[in-house]
């Protein structure tokens, strides 16, 4: 799974969209193969409140950068926790560092539950 923290939420007409310290360029399927990870809030469940689809955008200037597109998230707050389930084993190899974003943080959750970190966040010379 990925992790992100939600730092704006901007609700026009149509949609909301939900913004978020991460990027595609760290979850970088959607870029390749046009598919997107399935999102939960952690926490929350149900249903939007107005029934509009939510984009979830990075917090970069690139025009793609988009973790999910049309999903159903429920009420979604600054400072919430976004769960990408099923994004693979292939995550950190596949990311980039494009416009500066860091490396994230990886955990290892054993078999009992108890996480690890296994790498720190990183920089550019990750």
């Amino acid at each position: 799974m990925f992790c992100t923290v939600v730092l704006d939420v901007k609700v026009r007409p149509d949609r909301r969209l939900v913004c978020v310290d991460a990027s595609a360029s760290l979850m970088p399927r959607s870029l390749f193969y046009g598919e997107y990870n399935a999102v939960d809030v952690l926490g929350k469940t149900g249903d939007p409140i107005d029934g509009k689809p939510t984009d979830v955008v990075g917090s970069t200037t690139y025009s793609r950068d988009f973790l999910a597109k049309g999903g159903k998230l429920p009420a979604t707050e600054v400072g919430d926790v976004l769960v990408f389930r099923n994004t693979g084993s292939y995550g950190y190899s596949m990311m980039t560092q494009f416009l500066g974003q860091d490396a994230p943080a990886e955990v290892l959750v054993a078999a009992d539950g108890t996480p690890r970190v296994i790498r720190e966040r990183g920089g550019a010379g990750r």
